[in-house]
């Protein structure tokens, strides 16, 4: 119940959950893990809820500090998110430096792009649209 109402409250304020998107999507991540399919799924529609709904960098800020740990499961839904807001965002704006991301987006699109994370290996196509690094270097 809990998570279909974070679902509804991003969907309802929007922009106005931008204050508490890190908090709620580490809960949200951490809820990820769990076996029953139904809680995964609920979880999987609230997070896709935020990642329309709220702004681009905090959602990707939220993901990458909740979303990078050992469960399998986390990852592929951080991973699946991740890449979402990777192609909303677009590789100019993430390359900018302008939002503090850069530095921690490319350490996970080389993870998932190169397999690392092998259960998340179909989502790399996503982030080798965003150059590794920039020509200069």
């Amino acid at each position: 119940m809990a998570v279909v109402s974070l679902r509804e409250l991003y969907s309802s304020l929007q922009k106005g959950m931008d204050q508490e998107v890190e908090v709620t999507a580490k809960v949200l991540l951490h809820k990820a893990a769990e076996s029953n399919g139904f809680i995964r799924q609920d979880v999987d529609t609230a997070l896709d809820s935020m990642v329309q709904n709220c702004t681009p960098i905090r959602s990707m800020n939220a993901l990458l500090a909740g979303g990078l740990c050992l469960n399998a499961a986390v990852r592929k839904c951080t991973a699946r998110h991740l890449a979402t807001l990777v192609e909303k965002i677009g590789a100019g704006q993430l390359l900018s430096g302008a939002k503090d991301v850069t530095p921690r987006i490319i350490p996970v699109s080389l993870q998932v792009g190169t397999g690392l994370f092998t259960r998340n290996q179909a989502l790399g196509p996503a982030y080798a649209a965003v150059p590794v690094l920039p020509p200069r270097l």
